[in-house]
């Protein structure tokens, strides 16, 4: 069934106006905030990281959608793990090299005292 875009699902495709979507936002800034912990996890850890935020994600409400044809669509959870991790990696590169990744000062607030052990709380942008 095609899906209406909220403001906190994660769009998947190219180019800044995903970037650039409140959801999309949230989930780099929760990215970043768990970023030292991915990095110094063995593959294991790394891994189990992934699964329990995406499901802290779920229980929010976030969805990840792919735009197929005029219709939105939430994927499968290998989709939304591989997204998740293609972000860590992502971020880890710029950390590397000393880049930032470009956020939306406006859309980038700080947010009230983070609920869980990952920060979701933290990282959702809101009104």
């Amino acid at each position: 069934t095609p899906l209406e875009p909220l403001d906190t699902d994660v769009l998947l495709g190219r180019g800044s106006a995903h970037s650039v979507h409140r959801g999309n936002v949230s989930l780099q800034h929760y990215i970043s905030l768990n970023l030292e912990k991915y990095q110094d996890g063995t593959r294991q850890e790394r891994q189990l990281l992934i699964h329990k935020m995406l499901h802290e994600l779920r229980k929010h409400g976030l969805r990840f959608l792919k735009l197929e044809g005029n219709n939105w669509y939430e994927v499968d959870t290998r989709t939304q793990y591989s997204k998740v991790r293609h972000a860590f990696r992502y971020q880890t590169n710029l950390a590397r090299t000393g880049n930032r990744p470009i956020v939306p000062r406006t859309m980038a607030a700080p947010m009230q005292q983070p609920e869980t052990d990952y920060s979701l709380d933290k990282a959702l942008v809101r009104d």
